[in-house]
Parts: C-alpha cells; structure tokens; sequence
C-alpha cells in the first residue's frame, strides 16, 4: 500500500473505527469491485450503530409522525436548485431548468438559490456555519437542502441537470414516494437502483424524508467529514433496512426511466430523430451532466443531439 494511501487509511480509522475501514478502504484495496458489498456493509454498520443515538429503531412502528405546523403556502411544487441563481446557469442547466419549467403544466416551478432558501425552509445555524466555514460543500448542502424542503412542503425534486421531455404528473400521495427505479446492474451502488436522489418526491410530513432530515443534520453536527460522498445513499440504505414502513414504500416504486443516462451518451453524436423520438417518448427524465463538453457539431460537421436540444429551447 502506498504510503499516502496508508495514510488515508490511518486517518479514516481515526475517524470512523478499524473494522469500518478495513471494509471501506482496504477490501476495496485488494479486492477492487469484488469487494463493493463489503464497503457498503462496513459503511452502513457504521452508520447504523451512529443513528442508534438518534432514532430508536426497535418502536419505530409505533412512533406516529406528528403533522408540521409550517403553512402551506405551495400547491405540488417543483423544486430545481442551482444556489447561484438563474443569471449564472451554465447552458446546459439552463436547458434542463427550461425543460423543467415546459413540461410542469399547471405545477409551480421554485428555484432555490442562496438568497432566496431563507423564504422556502429554516435552515439550522450549525448547517450555515459549516457551510461557510468550507466544511460542508455546495453538492452536499444541496443534499440537506432537497430533504428539509420535501420534509416541509413535499413536492417533487429535480436536480439541475435533468432535462425533461414528457409532462410531469407526479402526484404527492401520504405513505409513499416517488422517485426513479431500475432493475439492478451491479453491486456499484448501495441503492442497487431501487431509488434515484437526483429525483425525488412525496407528500408534506413523509417519514421516510423526516427521518432522513434528523439522520444529515446530525450527522453534519456531529462528523468534520463525510464518510463518502454518497452518504445520501447510505442513509436511505440504513433506514431502508431498519423501518419495514420505509422499506415498504421503497419497493412499492414501480421501475421506469431505465434508460436515465442514454441521453448524455448521445448528447456528441449526430442528431438521428428516429432515436430522439423514441428515447424522448419511452421515459420522461434524462441526466446531463453540466461538467461534460457538450458539442455543437460533430468533427464531421454533423448535427449533435445537444445542438439539437438547443434549438427545442430557442
């Protein structure tokens, strides 16, 4: 093992115990993909063992969820964030965030930015200061921000760099979720494609997202690091496995929009409309990616399906 990599290692333990690292770090280490199971059962024994603390999950059951006493002020919102506001978009969440925006009919559509969140939720003090302090980091504060919403309001929430193609009909229903499933490919994802973050939506006071807003606030409050970058995931995993109602609603999510990614493999290639009308009109939701260097035309001269996506918006 190189010696930054024991190093890691070494201050991975310090944080989160031997036995979770030998799991996270060193199985992977030696055993590359094979050793994925075991990384996300080290992960969530942690994290399990850690939201003990919080959540008694042997009277779960019995525990009825008080309703919140927030006004509702939104009827079935849409919420897209990009913090920085709508002047900074880049193009390609512009694009996504117009799409959104087309195909939400008689929904309303809030953009949540830095300057206007305090209008939507309270975000807690603890989580402003790590946030300003560069301890909590715009992705994962987007992460807080998308559960303490849908805690509060309910709605549906689309990350910014989903572009839209078929009208949204979401309806929030007390008991259940929504959210994007597949059938399983891999072991690469602790969520085994039975849920989707970038998507995501409920009624106001759903357990699944009230417990999860405790779960990150304290464990925000209480770590000077995220254990992984999809501690999102791993925290649904944990309630997943621990509350039978939590479980229940999961797998009640019937599959759909199996092809998410199909979009941006295309997003370079030459425009071919029978291919676009038959992606665009077998699922309603496709993930870009705004880091990606989307192309206007192909090195032949050719048409590209981002070309073509940018005259749909003209």
């Amino acid at each position: 093992m190189k010696i930054s990599r024991l190093s890691f290692f070494l201050h991975f333990c310090r944080r989160f115990g031997i036995r979770t690292s030998i799991g996270y770090i060193l199985m992977p280490y030696l055993y590359k993909r094979k050793a994925l199971p075991a990384k996300h059962r080290a992960v969530k024994n942690y994290l399990y063992s850690w939201a003990k603390k919080y959540i008694d999950f042997n009277n779960i059951e019995n525990n009825i969820e008080q309703k919140l006493n927030t006004p509702v002020f939104l009827e079935n919102p849409i919420w897209y964030c990009w913090l920085q506001g709508e002047k900074d978009m880049p193009p390609v969440i512009k694009l996504c965030y117009d799409s959104v925006k087309r195909m939400a009919g008689e929904r309303r559509v809030e953009l949540v930015t830095f300057d206007n969140v305090k209008h939507f939720v309270d975000v807690p003090q603890t989580i402003k200061q790590k946030l300003s302090d560069g301890e909590l980091s715009f992705t994962h504060y987007a992460d807080y921000l998308r559960i303490l919403l849908l805690k509060t309001h309910g709605g549906l929430w689309i990350d910014a760099s989903i572009y839209v193609t078929q009208p949204i009909d979401f309806k929030e229903c007390e008991g259940a979720i929504y959210t994007l499933k597949s059938h399983k490919v891999n072991d690469v994802f602790v969520s085994d494609y039975r849920w989707t973050v970038s998507l995501l939506g409920c009624a106001r006071g759903n357990l699944l997202f009230s417990k999860l807003e405790l779960l990150m606030r304290k464990y925000i409050e209480d770590h000077d690091g995220f254990i992984d970058f999809f501690l999102f995931d791993y925290l649904i995993s944990v309630l997943y496995d621990n509350i039978p109602s939590i479980k229940k609603m999961i797998d009640e999510v019937v599959y759909s929009n199996e092809e998410f990614y199909g979009l941006h493999g295309l997003m370079n290639k030459p425009f071919n409309k029978c291919t676009w009308d038959k992606l665009s009109g077998n699922q309603g939701f496709h993930k870009l990616s705004w880091k990606s260097n989307y192309l206007l035309e192909t090195p032949g001269g050719e048409q590209t399906f981002f070309s073509h996506l940018l005259d749909i918006n003209d």
